[in-house]
């Protein structure tokens, strides 16, 4: 019965300590915000990809994006985004979005236009931006 008893009271104290080591290891994650901010001249819109994300020094722990799309006149209306993230196999990730504007370019002619956002984020904080926009501009 004692040796329940100790055995018990050892494995009650220990269980606090790699539970402070977890959080150690989880306080030593860090986390940024990037966004890549596309504009086409005088057109009336504006597109933002944002991502964010922590890293440990070696892995991506956690990572989300967000694409959004402002009109500015009635002259483009916001169609929506799709947005892909995929892992690179060397802890970093690339997140990749494109939006959708459909632009009137005369009084019935309707054109889209789709600005687009590539990041790509590392566990330590670095990323790259690349952005543009595809299709037929008003």
């Amino acid at each position: 019965m004692r040796r329940t008893i100790a055995a018990l009271a050892v494995l009650a104290a220990t269980a606090p300590a790699a539970q402070a080591a977890g959080d150690t290891a989880d306080a030593r994650a860090k986390c940024w915000t990037t966004s890549a901010r596309v504009t086409a001249g005088q057109h009336p819109w504006t597109y933002l990809h944002t991502v964010s994300w922590c890293g440990d020094g070696t892995t991506v722990t956690s990572l989300t994006q967000r694409a959004e799309g402002t009109a500015l006149d009635g002259t483009c209306t916001w169609q929506g985004a799709q947005e892909t993230r995929t892992p690179r196999g060397d802890g970093s990730w690339e997140t990749f979005s494109m939006g959708d504007f459909a632009c009137r370019a005369k009084e019935v002619e309707v054109r889209h236009v789709n600005p687009w956002a590539v990041v790509v984020v590392h566990p330590n904080g670095d990323h790259e931006v690349d952005s543009g926009t595809v299709g037929i501009e008003p």
